[in-house]
């Protein structure tokens, strides 16, 4: 089945919404760049995104096919598979391959949750991110304290060995989508497995920028004299 444009959030059209820093005015998208280098295409395409046999409940995106997403039975945590987002030579700029999950939270309303997922790379460019953005009423193209984290303020860079990341968000009540994934802006392999959700309680710390005054989740405005600038 295709993906219905208007039933959801925004960013699955314009995913520049998701780069944080990296997010430039106008990201392309071509029509059908789903990133498969398969003959024989048995899945579905809207734009670049693609619902993936192999990948059951997960979609993948790939800027003008320049990456590749799929699963890997020689590189896991645990199991006997993980999934991977691989460039295919230079990465041109702004562009990111992305494996991406969404979902109605109807049982985590008004709730905080902790996504979690362990994560290994071999980067020879740019950063690994996780990800999850919570869409709501307030507005799918912008953000609600608490609700958006991408790593923008702590990316993952260069070599590393399987290490456990954590995202904790706010599920407002009036939530609609809950969407979380796994970006590699930049050039190397990186994997993802064992990914969880769970409800966590409300004094745990939120994550992310946007939870922090280095975002928008400050209780008052500060620094209007600018005095407290470096």
């Amino acid at each position: 089945m295709g993906i219905n444009q208007t039933s959801q959030p925004a960013y699955f059209s314009n995913p520049s919404m998701l780069l944080g820093e990296y997010q430039k005015s106008e990201i392309a998208t071509p029509k059908g760049a789903d990133g498969s280098s398969k003959s024989d295409e048995k899945t579905e395409t809207t734009n670049d995104y693609k619902y993936d046999e192999d990948i059951a409940g997960w979609i993948s995106y790939s800027a003008k096919k320049r990456y590749e997403i799929g699963i890997d039975k020689t590189v896991f945590h645990s199991g006997s598979r993980s999934a991977y987002i691989k460039s295919r030579g230079p990465k041109p700029p702004d562009e990111f391959g992305n494996l991406m999950q969404s979902f109605v939270p109807n049982s985590y309303l008004d709730q905080r949750v902790k996504l979690t997922a362990w994560v290994k790379t071999q980067l020879t460019s740019g950063t690994a991110q996780l990800w999850a953005r919570v869409a709501g009423e307030w507005n799918n193209d912008s953000t609600k304290p608490g609700t958006f984290d991408n790593m923008d303020d702590r990316p993952i860079k260069g070599t590393t060995d399987w290490t456990q990341y954590d995202i904790v968000v706010d599920i407002p009540s009036t939530a609609n989508h809950v969407t979380f994934g796994l970006m590699l802006i930049g050039t190397g392999t990186i994997w993802l497995d064992d990914v969880s959700l769970a409800r966590v309680d409300k004094n745990t710390p939120l994550t992310g920028s946007f939870a922090t005054l280095k975002g928008c989740g400050k209780k008052e405005p500060i620094n209007m004299n600018f005095e407290d600038s470096k």
